[in-house]
């Protein structure tokens, strides 16, 4: 530590941080890090460079599965939006209605979901709003 208060670092510490922050930068989670970095430490970078490609591979997999899901979601989107610009109709909502979503089971798994819940009057509410 320098008079100043500063902490001085070796060579090998900064160079631990910076994997450590490339790790993180790569999206791999603590764990991830952690078992790397003990591996890091061992001082031999064959074996560092096999687990960091088992887990960005792994990282990859899991990032391209998920685009493949908004992609899906992104179609239906789209064809939502088709709908919802065509014509309406004279009356109220109603199930082939656009806006009501009638394609709502066609959803991939991941999309949004809604839930309709039944209102209650004043007359059955109780204090708490249970019936």
């Amino acid at each position: 530590m320098t008079f100043q208060g500063y902490r001085l670092y070796d060579r090998r510490t900064l160079d631990r941080i910076g994997f450590i922050v490339h790790a993180k930068q790569l999206g791999l989670s603590l764990d991830e890090v952690r078992e790397l970095v003990d591996v890091w430490d061992r001082d031999r970078c064959t074996p560092v460079q096999e687990h960091l490609a088992h887990a960005v591979a792994s990282k990859l997999d899991a990032v391209e599965a998920r685009i493949a899901e908004l992609a899906g979601f992104a179609d239906q989107l789209r064809a939502t939006l088709v709908r919802l610009t065509g014509p309406s109709p004279a009356g109220p909502c109603a199930d082939d209605c656009p806006c009501a979503g009638a394609d709502a089971a066609a959803l991939p798994a991941g999309g949004p979901v809604v839930r309709v819940l039944p209102l209650l009057d004043a007359d059955t509410a109780t204090r708490d709003g249970a019936r």
